[in-house]
């Protein structure tokens, strides 16, 4: 163990496919089981190097290998012991396998761990077959390994967040960089567009969530559940949801045209749907759009009010242009 710099905890939440955890686990590291966490990976066919458990979620297995049993009632979840294990013992870079599972709560405790690694200089990352969770402080580079990405502060505000290599960048509101605060969603699915993507912060700790469109089966391959589906499916419905557009929006907007009057569209909802009943209402330049509310003062507004048809509201742009 002294020999080897790397650690992967194996926890146990539960529909994780087998076929991934093969695959993705580094066999040459130090292996730790938290509690049912050697059931799965008795099913990818491994053996962990120790297991860290109070064994209320599992029974202890007659295997070849360490056990550290702690009581039920503790302080501390099996996962989180297992971490603490593994900086004590001096490992640099830890990764935990399915520890995204149904309960909220031990989902959120395993996030916090990561801040527990950053905190003693621990690498550390979340991996599974649907996800990828990882904090970044300076300068963090990866590929597309999923088929999303999103960013979102963690603990504290994030300042000077730059994105290279992706499908949204920050040129895209007119910047070299962005501030990420507390609570703001708008740079949630991204995806990565050349053969790699680089973010950095200058202030703060973000959250990168690597995500894939759909869960793995058994054998690591995309499926609709997760779980490998019937051959035979026949489908019994087709719905499509919309908003109606009017008749006449057509005639309106025609004129409107006439008259040279020229359409804004300011609206609180998403400006990428906002964009798509433009469309079929029949409106120019329906695909210039933005999201105004990350703009934060007039002259920032000022600058793009001529390139852009369709603003999400947030900032006050109301009479800006006019």
């Amino acid at each position: 163990m002294a020999d080897k710099i790397k650690c992967t905890i194996v926890s146990g939440a539960p529909n994780e496919c087998s076929g991934f955890l093969k695959e993705n686990i580094d066999k040459e590291s130090f292996i730790i089981a938290a509690d049912s966490g050697y059931l799965h990976l008795q099913k990818a066919g491994l053996i962990p190097d120790l297991i860290i458990a109070d064994f209320d979620s599992s029974e202890a297995p007659d295997i070849d290998c360490e056990i550290i049993k702690y009581p039920i009632k503790k302080d501390d979840t099996d996962t989180f012991n297992c971490v603490k294990y593994a900086i004590e013992k001096g490992f640099e870079k830890i990764e935990i396998f399915n520890a995204v599972g149904s309960r909220f709560d031990h989902t959120y405790a395993n996030v916090l761990c990561l801040d527990y690694c950053r905190k003693n200089g621990v690498k550390c990352s979340i991996i599974d077959g649907h996800n990828r969770l990882t904090l970044i402080t300076d300068k963090h580079t990866f590929k597309a390994d999923y088929k999303f990405f999103s960013l979102f502060s963690f603990l504290t505000d994030c300042k000077g967040v730059t994105i290279t290599g992706a499908e949204y960048t920050p040129e895209r509101y007119n910047k070299t960089a962005l501030d990420i605060a507390q609570g703001d969603q708008f740079a949630v699915c991204n995806s990565v567009k050349e053969n790699e993507c680089t973010v950095t912060v200058k202030e703060g700790v973000l959250l990168l969530a690597e995500s894939a469109q759909m869960p793995r089966n058994d054998e690591g391959e995309e499926s609709e559940d997760g779980r490998n589906l019937p051959e035979e499916i026949v489908p019994v419905a087709f719905l499509i949801f919309g908003d109606r557009v009017r008749s006449d929006a057509k005639q309106t907007l025609d004129y409107f045209d006439e008259q040279q009057v020229t359409l804004k569209v300011i609206s609180g909802d998403s400006p990428q749907t906002v964009s798509m009943v433009a469309e079929e209402a029949g409106m120019k330049d329906y695909d210039k759009w933005i999201d105004a509310s990350l703009l934060k003062n007039y002259e920032e507004i000022e600058s793009v009010i001529d390139d852009y048809m369709i603003f999400k509201s947030g900032t006050d742009i109301r009479g800006v242009g006019s």
